[in-house]
Order: structure tokens, then sequence, then C-alpha cells
């Protein structure tokens, strides 16, 4: 048989064309393997976080355990018989009786706070995870949900990879793909059941169908889009934006093969299946529990919004809280509406709501990943939103050899990750960002790879240097405290001009670039450049206090120098205000001169005299809390700290007839000296004459500000406000201020009644007689040996519980969370003091006891003063 020449050819052809797609598919393969092992070691470093480090187990904290409840009511709901499940089947086929109806309605009531606030699908993971282990749901299988989240979180960072291969090239999906794994957020929600991280996964899968189905149309990849989508909408309501632009992002993808036929209507009917699956589900529990579905869930939106938009309160939730009362039925647009009605203010709002959601990543505890706290982690965190921002400006125009649909999808991320600005009009914390995070760090890894490949060329390894060397100057600027140095509109024509000049520079580089479509990319780099200047040289609130100054010294002596202002009187009542960073700063106790005489007294921190002594709530074990301390004390134990470890204002007691005595000098000088050794951070503002200072707050305080803010790069925020008060001449700007609380005055001054013990444990059933007009500080002073040559901290556990017994023979027991958690201790001997306030009368009966127990402290003993008067709220001055 003879072969022709173009036989011949035809076979060469298609040898040539086996052997090219056989290299592809080896080379496709071969990078599909470096994703895979960089998702390899992001799951390493997960599983080590979540089960070797050994940190504090946050897994169920705060509204995390509302999924616990929830998927211990699907639990229930699952246990129902099978006719409870053939009436449900008809009422939802509408074929059910009234009676029927509002009896399956009675038993499905149980999922109602899953119907209207956590949604059906993260519960329902959280079931089927205990279900898959055989463990029971409770707080002691973790670890069951945690290690299926684990393998997601990796995965994750595989898929973020293989994004940004697709939307830029391969080294850029390597280091996109790295950047995931060590990112902190990623790692640190791994840990934690909220819905965010698992809402990452899908949202990213769904990205990748697109990629896939801009290639091939296969009905699988619709299948998958669909459920996934759907997942990520139920887990997360407010993503149905993202929803919304992925179809929209699908539309136009296939807008050149929209032909009707078998295949269309194929790969239709499979989108909507794949939906169907999850939403039927989430539709199904909505119908049978309150009568009514959406696709969409209200999770109490008009009320985060219009404590988002409260202007007085800064968009956080504060205490006292504010009227909210009919909020729920007003329309968003009313509110954002009358939120307008002021411009300034809520100008002023929206300028501190980006920082927010994007200065920090998501770790309201703060917890360390190994040896990198908190603030590396920030800074880590700043670097790719900064590596993000370069990517955007560079490669978001990319033009030679780049599929358009590859131009595309860029800018479908970048819309996608812009379209988190919405959560900027409710109440605004890091985690609403954190899936925005896939697609700026696919940005970011671009923009590593763009940088790391011109450094090694030698013509542009210069420039490449010195870009990256001016976002780490601009990177390290950003975590300085200058206010002590320069005055806040000084500190932002800096930042704005550096900024500004950054940005120029970036843009003149850009058209060195010969792949840059330069028009483009320069207009890019212009509005990326305002965005970020503003955001960064703007005095937001997220940024500090703009006037206040922070100094750390050896042994402060601090001075208040003053004029006594008119009325001054032994009828009211006067306290040393002391801004302290933290209780252990003066663990030991202060040296308070007032003239020339020294004043002895406890320092009591001034936070919980913001509530109401009256209304402690009652548990079934008959434990009682007030409920603004217990929530505190709720994220505070998840940090594994205690709430002396916030900043406050503390108090010290000066008795009224002493500021009598010195009235006549005109002039009033106190001195406090603390006796701990070590360094000291002290706090103030500087003082202009004729104008007010800013302080923080002494009445007004917010939880969510303190855990969820991001104003101190060391550790919490401050949990206070801030006033202004106008104070009398002073020579000094720390923050170190008489309180003068008019009409309460105390004749006596010291401890009434004592309990002095010789081991750790101290119990006190010597109290002098009360009524509803007595008011207590509770104080407690131990010693505990220092051994060694240096200082330490060690954890302790101190627990102080006041019981009281009624006329029927009931036991009550409050456990006062105003204790430390850890002690700073220098070598040798160390005294140790603190104090809580208490209203007796507040609690049920009569007190028989007090008891507080140490595991650490010896010599201990316990003092009650019973004729100290709380400060009051609504009538005081600061001087």
């Amino acid at each position: 048989m003879r072969v022709s020449s173009l036989d011949t050819l035809r076979i060469v052809k298609v040898q040539a064309f086996d052997l090219v797609n056989t290299s592809i598919i080896v080379a496709v393969k071969a990078k599909l393997q470096w994703f895979i092992f960089a998702g390899l070691i992001a799951l390493v470093i997960r599983l080590w976080f979540c089960f070797i480090d050994g940190h504090v187990p946050s897994v169920y904290s705060c509204d995390a355990s509302e999924y616990l409840r929830d998927a211990q009511y699907l639990e229930t709901v699952s246990r129902f018989p099978a006719s409870f499940w053939s009436d449900a089947l008809k009422v939802l086929l509408g074929l059910a009786t009234p009676e029927v109806i509002e009896t399956t309605r009675q038993k499905m009531s149980i999922l109602m706070p899953l119907v209207k606030q956590s949604g059906f699908v993260f519960p329902f993971f959280i079931y089927l995870s205990h279900v898959i282990f055989a463990a029971p749901i409770d707080y002691s299988s973790w670890w069951a949900p945690i290690l299926i989240q684990t393998v997601m979180s990796a995965f994750t960072c595989t898929l973020i990879g293989l994004l940004a291969n697709y939307a830029f090239n391969y080294k850029a999906g390597l280091w996109a793909a790295l950047l995931a794994a060590i990112y902190p957020g990623f790692i640190v929600n791994t840990s934690r059941l909220y819905s965010e991280m698992f809402s990452c996964f899908f949202m990213c899968l769904a990205f990748y169908c697109l990629t896939r189905i801009s290639k091939q149309g296969s009905w699988k990849n619709f299948l998958l889009l669909g459920f996934s989508l759907a997942v990520m909408q139920v887990a997360r309501s407010p993503l149905v934006m993202i929803t919304i632009l992925s179809l929209g992002y699908l539309l136009w993808i296939k807008r050149r093969d929209f032909k009707p036929g078998p295949m269309l209507w194929k790969q239709v009917g499979a989108l909507i299946f794949g939906s169907a699956l999850v939403l039927s589900f989430s539709l199904g529990v909505q119908k049978l529990t309150t009568g009514k579905a959406s696709l969409v869930t209200d999770r109490v939106g008009s009320y985060n919004l219009s404590t988002g938009l409260n202007l007085n309160d800064k968009g956080w939730l504060a205490y006292p809280y504010p009227d909210l009362t009919g909020v729920e039925k007003l329309k968003f647009t009313q509110i954002i509406s009358d939120r307008l009605k002021n411009p300034k203010q809520f100008f002023h709002l929206m300028m501190d709501k980006p920082p927010r959601l994007l200065k920090f990543h998501w770790n309201d505890f703060r917890q360390k990943i190994g040896f990198i706290d908190n603030q590396a982690q920030v800074i880590l965190h700043q670097l790719i939103l900064l590596s993000a921002c370069l990517g955007i400006c560079v490669g978001l125009f990319t033009k030679p050899n780049v599929e358009e649909r590859a131009l595309d999808f860029r800018l479908f991320l970048l819309v996608c990750a812009l379209s988190h600005s919405i959560f900027a009009l409710f109440i605004t914390v890091p985690r609403y960002a954190l899936t925005a995070m896939p697609e700026l760090l696919v940005f970011g890894g671009f923009a590593l790879a763009f940088l790391s490949e011109r450094i090694f060329q030698i013509g542009r390894r210069r420039s490449a240097l010195t870009m990256s060397l001016a976002l780490l100057c601009v990177l390290i600027l950003s975590q300085q405290n200058l206010n002590s140095l320069l005055n806040p509109l000084l500190q932002s024509i800096i930042k704005a001009a550096l900024g500004a000049g950054l940005f120029f520079w970036l843009c003149s580089w850009l058209k060195r670039q010969t792949f840059v479509d330069s028009k483009m990319a320069c207009l890019t780099t212009l509005l990326m450049g305002v965005l970020f200047t503003f955001c960064w040289a703007w005095p937001a609130y997220a940024h500090g206090r703009a006037y206040e100054f922070v100094e750390i010294s050896s042994n402060p002596k601090l001075e208040l120098c003053t004029s006594l202002p008119a009325g001054t009187s032994k009828q009211n009542s006067y306290y040393l205000l002391l801004d302290c960073k933290n209780w252990s700063e003066i663990s030991q106790g202060v040296k308070v001169l007032v003239g020339d005489k020294e004043v002895n007294g406890p320092l009591i921190p001034l936070l919980p005299f913001l509530q109401n002594f009256d209304d402690y709530k009652i548990n079934t074990d008959r434990s009682m809390y007030l409920e603004f301390e217990y929530i505190f004390t709720a994220l505070c134990r998840a940090s594994n700290i205690s709430l002396l470890d916030l900043r406050q204002w503390f108090i010290l007691q000066i008795p009224g007839d002493l500021i009598e005595s010195l009235s006549g000098s005109n002039k009033l000088k106190i001195s406090v000296e603390p006796k701990r050794k070590g360094r000291i951070t002290t706090y103030g503002a500087k003082t202009v004459a004729g104008k007010p200072k800013i302080i923080p707050s002494l009445f007004r305080s917010s939880w969510e500000k303190a855990f969820y803010g991001v104003e101190n790069l060391n550790g919490f925020s401050d949990s206070r406000y801030e006033e202004k008060v106008f104070p009398q001449e002073m020579t000094q700007n720390n923050n170190l201020h008489l309180l003068e609380i008019r009409g309460k005055f105390s004749p006596f001054y010291g401890p009434t009644h004592a309990a002095i013990c010789d081991s750790a444990n101290c119990t006190t059933d010597n109290f002098p007689e009360y009524d509803k007009s007595k008011e207590w500080v509770i104080t407690w002073r131990g010693e505990v040996e220092c051994e060694g040559s240096r200082a330490k901290e060690i954890p302790v556990t101190i627990t102080a519980t006041v019981f009281s017994r009624d006329e029927s023979g009931n036991e009550f027991a409050y456990v006062s969370p105003w204790t430390p958690s850890q002690l700073t201790l220098e070598p040798g001997s160390n005294k140790i003091e603190f104090s809580f306030p208490l209203k007796p009368s507040g609690l049920p009966g009569r007190i028989n006891r007090i008891e507080i127990k140490s595991d650490t402290l010896k010599a201990t003993q316990i003092e009650i003063r019973d004729t100290m008067p709380f400060p009051d709220k609504s009538n005081y001055r600061v001087y």
C-alpha cells in the first residue's frame, strides 16, 4: 500500500498536534501540582494553628455560639417522626388543613432564630460535620466542623492561585496562592465558626466555575456554579451582590454563544438545578417556620443600618443603649435620608468606615499566630493591601498576549471587591471585608510577581527596588503615632503629600512600561491614588484620636496643677482621674500627694459605673450578672484577658474636706507616682487656651469599639468615646484630672470592715449594715513572690464571688469580672491590689459572705468601704 506525500503530511500534523496537546496537558498538570502544593502548605499551617498552637480556642465565641445552638435545633428537628415530615410536605404543597399548618409551624418554631438571623446553610454545615464524625453537637466536639473548615480554607488558597493564573499568569497565581496560605485573616478565621471563611470558599469556587465556563460550556460547571452561589448567598445574605455580579459576568462571557438549542437549555437547567438544591431547603424551612419565604433573608438589617449610621455613637452599638424603638419598621431609604439631615457629621462618619473595613484583618481577639503578634499580622495585612493596590494600577489594563476574557475577569474581580463598600453603611467591622480578600490577593499576587520579575532585570532593577522600598516606607509611617510631635493638620498635609507623591511617581513609572495601556493605567492609578491618599491622610477616628499623644516612660511622676473652680465644697465628692493603658501598670498601687498630704486609697476602675446596679439578671442556677459587663466578659474571656486589661479611667477618692482646706490657695497641686517599677504608658492631649480639651469619655462606652475597632495597632482599641471638657488653667497635658460630683459627699474615708487571711483564699462574712442608699467598694490585697532577677508576666486565676441569701433560704451568687487575669511582677515581693464597686441592695436577700480565691497569691485581705458614693453620670465636672 502506497502512502502519498499528502497523507504523510497529515500524519505528521496529527502527531505534532498530539505532541503539543500532550505537552500542554503535562505543563498544565505540572502547574496545577504547584497550586495544590501551596494548598498543602496552607493546610499544614491551619492544622497547626487550630490544633497544636495552644492559643485560647475561640471557636464558638460570641455570635458563633448562635450557630452552635442552631445546629442543635436542627438535630432536634431531624428526630421528628415520619408523620411530621408527611404533614410538612403537605404544607409546602398547599394541601394541608389549617390545623396541620398551625401544628407544623409550632413544632418548627424552634428554628425561628435560624430563619431570622443565621440562615440555614452554615448551621447545617456544623450539624452535618458532627454527624459525619459521629460527634455530639456541643462545645466539646468543636474539632469536627473545624477540621472540615481547615480543608476548605486550604483549598481556597489553591482556588485563589488558579484564579490569578487565569487572570494574569502562572507566576502571579503562585504568588497569590502563597500569599493566601500565610494571610493572617484566613488563618485566624479558620479556627472560628463564623460564616465568612465558609463563604470565601464557595465564592472562590463559583469564580473558578466562571473561568471554566469561559473556556468550555460543560453543564457540570453550570451545576457547580449554581450550587456555590446559592450556598454562599444563604450563608451570608449581603453576598447577594456577588451573586448578581456573577450572573451578569456569566451573561457577558456567554454573549457570543447565546444560541437557542439543547446545549443552552441544558446549561440553564443545570444552573437552576444547582441553585435549587440549596434554595429549596432554605425556602422550605422558612415557609414551615414563618409561613413566608425569601431568597434574601433580612437579618435585622434596619437595626444594623440604623446603628451603623448613628452619628452620635460613630456607627457602633454604644452603652447606654440608643433608642431604637420602631426602627425595624423603617425602610433603608428612610434611615439614610434621616442621617443626611446632618451632612457634616455624616461625611465624617463615612470617612471613618473605609479604614475600619480594611485597616485590620479580622482578628477581633488579637490572637497570636505562633510568635507572630497582632501588630505584625496587621503589617502583613496592610502590605498585601498595598501590593493589591499596585497590582490594580499595573495589571488592570495589561494588553499584549492577553486574551480579552482575562481582562474582563480582572475587571469583574475588582468590581466584586469594590462591592463590599456597601458594608460602610452598616456596623462596619473588618470581617465584612474578608470575602473581598480573595479578589485583592489575586491582584497582590500579580504585583509581587511583577516586582520580583523586574528586580532581576538589569535595566529595571533599580526602579523596581525603589518602588518596593517606597511602599515599605509608606507602610512604616502608617504605624507611627506622631501626635506628640506634630499637630493633626500638619500630619495630614505630610501624609497627603507622601501619598500623592507616591502615586504620581507610579504614574510616571507606568508610562515607561511598554506592555501597559498608559492612558487607562494612569487614570486607574490616579483614582487609586486619590482614594488611598484621602483614606490615609484624613484624620479619621479609626486612626486614633487626632489630638491624643502617647508616652512610654520609666517610673514617671505625673502632676496636676490646676485652679480650683468656684463652688468647691466638702459637700461634693472628689475623685482623681487617671487614664491607664491597663490595670497591670498600677497593680501595686500609687503614691498620691494632694498638696503636701498623702492620700491612701484604692484605685477603682470607672468603667463598671456605667451600669445600673439595681438590674441584676438571674440565671436558672441562681447565678447573677449585669448585662454590660457580661458582654464585655464574653469578649475578654475569648481573648484570654480580663476587663482590667482594657484601657480605661481609674479613680481614687479624695476627701472633700481636704479639697476645701486647699481652696483658699487658689491652686491645687496633685502628684501621682506608681509604686510599680517599669515602663508606664501615659496619654494626653495638648491644651490650647480658650478651647476645650478632648478626653476619653467618662460615662459612654462600646464593646464593639473596643474589640472591633482598629485604632490601636498593639492591642484593643479604647472602648470609650470622646468628650470635651473645659478644665481650669493647667500646666500639664496628661490625662490626669479631678472629677467633681456635686451633691454627694462622704463624711468618712477608709475601710470600715476588713478580713485578713494567711492563704490565697479569703472569705469574709462580717459586713456593715446597709440599705438602698449604701454603696460599697470591695478591695482585695495580696502578696506574691517573684523568683529570679528579671520581671515576668504570669497568668493567674482570681475569682471574686458575692453570695446573698433570701428569706426562703435560696442562695444567689454574683461573680465580679473586675479581677486580673495576669500579673506583671518585679523580682522579690510584690504587693497586688484591685477593687470593684458593689451596690449590696441590688442583690436579692442579704449578703452573707464574700469569697476571693487565688491560685498564686498569699497573705490576702479583703477591705470593704461602705461610705464611698458612686460617681454620678449626670451631675459632674472635670478640672
